[in-house]
């Protein structure tokens, strides 16, 4: 996961560029779902999906799995489920690290209904991450605050999901790094366990659950090791060496797939070169057993 930058004015502002009713028809259908003069929570997000298409490029805000760009393959995701909140059993191997969250013994919690059409309360994601595995869960450690209509007032609900958007959130890179492949917590205390939590839902270290998307992982992890490999070799030359520069920039881009990843590789690349080749060994021995 990475932060895609936007502030209320910029979002605001995309929004209004393709829907300008939106705005104004979304906060009147909130305040009657606020004094009960309106009951059901009707569609009218994908109207501005390409908001968030274009904002975060076309991938996942959980995983940086690439996504067709076209909006039939990409789920607006409501980030705090707007109807219900279903129990989320905790791993075993979390509730070692003392995670627990705060939810009823049975039974479902009511949604967030009055952030159904608040801005800040979308990403765009691929059907994996938004359907089969966040679905309608979302662990918190506080108490659950369903009923306010402001995602920034929401911090005392301690969530363990990390929102990629704007400012609300710390930065996902802050709270997650990879070595390799594999993602981890970057900080102790409660932000390692919002990290652990995030990717143990949308299973970002899962080579059962997620097969192809560490396989592509790894794909691109190779193109970065071959472009810094020529970059910094002192008998290419000028042409490569700049080709090279090209790509490296490409790859840890904001708008490039796994940039996360591909990033905390490019920094071991300069501070441990021996362990950076360690890790492309590893790599390329997967991309050789994972391959048809």
């Amino acid at each position: 996961m990475i932060r895609f930058s936007t502030t209320d004015t910029a979002l605001h502002a995309s929004i209004d560029a393709i829907a300008p009713t939106w705005r104004t028809r979304a906060q009147n259908r909130t305040a009657a779902l606020a004094n009960g003069t309106r009951t059901n929570i009707t569609k009218m997000w994908s109207e501005i999906k390409k908001v968030y298409m274009d904002l975060q490029g076309p991938k996942c805000a959980f995983c940086e799995k690439w996504i067709e760009d076209q909006a039939i393959e990409q789920d607006v995701e409501h980030f705090r489920p707007k109807n219900r909140i279903s129990r989320w059993r905790v791993p075993r191997k979390l509730r070692g690290e003392g995670i627990t969250v705060s939810q009823p013994a049975i039974g479902t919690e009511d949604g967030y209904r009055l952030l159904a059409y608040h801005p800040f309360n979308y990403v765009t994601a691929c059907k994996s991450c938004n359907s089969i595995l966040k679905r309608d869960y979302f662990p918190i450690e506080g108490t659950r605050d369903s009923g306010n209509d402001n995602p920034r007032a929401l911090g005392g609900e301690r969530a363990f999901l990390i929102y990629p958007l704007g400012d609300l959130d710390d930065d996902p890179e802050q709270l997650i790094e990879f070595h390799g492949l594999s993602p981890q917590p970057r900080r102790p205390g409660f932000d390692r366990k919002r990290a652990l939590v995030t990717i143990e839902i949308f299973k970002l270290d899962d080579p059962r659950t997620r097969k192809e998307l560490l396989k592509d992982r790894a794909e691109f992890i190779e193109k970065l090791y071959f472009a810094l490999k020529i970059r910094d070799d002192a008998t290419s030359d000028a042409i490569d060496k700049g080709n090279a520069t090209s790509a490296v920039a490409r790859l840890t881009s904001t708008r490039s797939r796994y940039t996360n990843c591909l990033r905390c590789y490019e920094r071991l690349w300069a501070t441990n070169r021996a362990e950076a080749r360690a890790i492309y060994k590893n790599i390329a021995s997967f991309l050789r057993t994972t391959s048809p």
